[in-house]
């Protein structure tokens, strides 16, 4: 009995979908939804919803009271895409390590033709009475002060024929600082400075940018089972603050919630460190607190929910850019 040949467009189909499906789980195994607590000393708690499927990422509040921007990114790509409800705009994010590049100067010199009348020197015209007496139009003489300068004004008086400069008179008075505290004033470079030991008078030198402090995503060897997921524990710390991450590889490579572009240069805060060494390990954060330097608690990461399930056709509509939203340009740095 021959097939039907719907039905046989249906099985192709079916397959399809199937290969796809499989290929997909492979590279991207998890698919559903993570809903996480954020809460900061000082600032009410708001809840992030994490929703994954088919290579695609969406991050956004659920604090229907706000009209908060929406995260979509791309993990194939790792590029991120930026909504903004409040006003219908969006904004592409570059590859990760890239960034538009800042148009190029033109360091010819500008043609005398080009300045407008009356502004600089005009090509033809240095010197407007010239032309009136039908003399060359050349530039006028620089005035000279002569051989000698009035006195007090200048190198006066000569030495064998030679002019003399004034002698600089050399300080001898020490410095208004405290012993101990700033540079301390030694006559003569390299002799030993009161309050200061065998150091000479030369100022400190500054910190460059790579002698900043370094921090490392450092593994402490304690591992917990968190929400069903196996979980080691790291520590980071800087200028003082400490963050303790639980982290997890069965789920898929941490990306933050942002309500904004991100800074590509500048000092990072510990949220911004850990949030990119995390991502660099694949890892996912279950659980994180951020201490000050005292103890005190200043900010916590909590999962609440984790949910495996099979998203449709309107979840995946989710990932799309929604109509009627204007591209605006991202920033330069």
């Amino acid at each position: 009995m021959p097939m039907n040949k719907p039905i046989w467009g249906q099985w192709i189909s079916l397959v399809v979908q199937w290969v796809w499906a499989s290929l997909t789980l492979q590279a991207f195994p998890f698919e559903g939804r993570v809903e996480i607590v954020l809460s900061r000393k000082g600032a009410e708690n708001s809840t992030i919803l994490y929703t994954v499927g088919a290579g695609n990422m969406r991050i956004e509040s659920v604090d229907s009271k706000a009209q908060k921007p929406i995260n979509i990114i791309d993990l194939k790509t790792g590029t991120t895409t930026l909504l903004f409800p409040r006003n219908h705009t969006f904004v592409h994010f570059p590859l990760p390590g890239s960034r538009p590049s800042m148009p190029a100067i033109d360091s010819r010199p500008m043609p005398l033709s080009s300045l407008p009348p009356g502004i600089g020197p005009q090509s033809g015209v240095l010197d407007p009475r010239a032309n009136e007496q039908g003399a060359a139009t050349t530039a006028p003489p620089i005035p000279s002060l002569g051989a000698s300068p009035p006195a007090g004004i200048g190198p006066n008086g000569s030495v064998n024929g030679l002019t003399a400069y004034p002698v600089i008179p050399r300080s001898t008075a020490a410095p208004s600082f405290q012993s101990g505290f700033g540079p301390q004033f030694s006559p003569s470079f390299g002799t030993t400075s009161p309050g200061v030991g065998a150091a000479s008078a030369a100022l400190p030198a500054m910190p460059l940018a790579g002698e900043m402090e370094k921090v490392e995503l450092a593994p402490t060897h304690i591992s917990s089972n968190i929400l069903g997921y196996h979980c080691v524990q790291y520590e980071l710390k800087q200028q003082g603050e400490t963050a303790e991450i639980w982290a997890t590889s069965e789920l898929f490579p941490w990306d933050p919630y942002l309500l904004g572009q991100p800074r590509s240069s500048g000092p990072q805060s510990i949220d911004e460190q850990w949030s990119k060494l995390l991502k660099a390990k694949g890892l996912f954060p279950l659980h994180v607190l951020v201490r000050f330097s005292d103890g005190s608690e200043r900010s916590r990461l909590e999962v609440t929910s984790i949910k495996l399930q099979k998203l449709s056709l309107d979840d995946f509509k989710a990932f799309e850019l929604p109509a009627g939203y204007a591209e605006d340009q991202p920033l330069p740095f």
